[in-house]
């Protein structure tokens, strides 16, 4: 029970890495108390794809932005409460209210609007690794965010202007080691069908 393949796995669920994810835990709490408003963007490959407005008070999060394109844009302005638990060894816990389901969630995804993850039903990437390797997300995520083309056939990008070697060659460094992993749990796979 609970081992490999078990489970309702939908293969054919949109996963959360294909949403703009704003996570709360972006946001310091003393934003709240400061009524702060900002903007947030995402980029892939050092490109801007979206942005939203964020205005913070400490009841609520108010998100501004437009969805959709050409015909098909819409101004969107949406106010989600937040809630607090207590921690068992004090503090509090913050979370957003969903705006669909009225769910407690740390994170929003956003499609045409943003949402919980059970209201978009969608799946973590991890859930359909068929081979568990230590580091590789982040070593994908780094290989993202100095713009390379994802995935171990292509290579490792050069070193973007401005960025100290130090830095640079710790990445890599995370990266190649991600890659070996990768390709001993391959070659432990491959043995062990044979």
């Amino acid at each position: 029970m609970g081992g490999l393949g078990s489970g309702n796995n939908n293969r054919w669920a949109n996963k959360t890495d294909a949403f703009h994810k704003l996570d709360l835990s972006t946001f310091k709490r003393e934003w709240f108390a400061r009524y702060r408003s900002g903007a947030m963007t995402w980029s892939r490959g050092g490109h801007k794809i979206a942005s939203i407005n964020y205005h913070l008070s400490p009841q609520s999060m108010r998100l501004t932005y437009v969805s959709g394109s050409g015909d098909n844009k819409q101004s969107i302005d949406e106010r989600f409460d937040l809630a607090f638990t207590p921690q068992h060894f004090g503090g509090l816990r913050w979370w957003i209210i969903c705006k669909s389901c009225q769910r407690r969630c740390r994170v929003l995804y956003g499609a045409k609007l943003f949402r919980c993850r059970q209201c978009y039903e969608l799946t973590y990437p991890s859930q359909y690794e068929f081979i568990r390797v230590p580091g590789l997300p982040i070593a994908e995520t780094l290989k993202d965010k100095l713009g390379g083309e994802a995935g171990f056939a292509y290579p490792f990008p050069d070193k973007p202007k401005g960025m100290h070697w130090k830095t640079y060659q710790r990445y890599e460094r995370v990266y190649y080691e991600a890659e070996e992993r990768m390709e001993m749990a391959l070659m432990g796979r491959f043995v062990s069908s044979n």
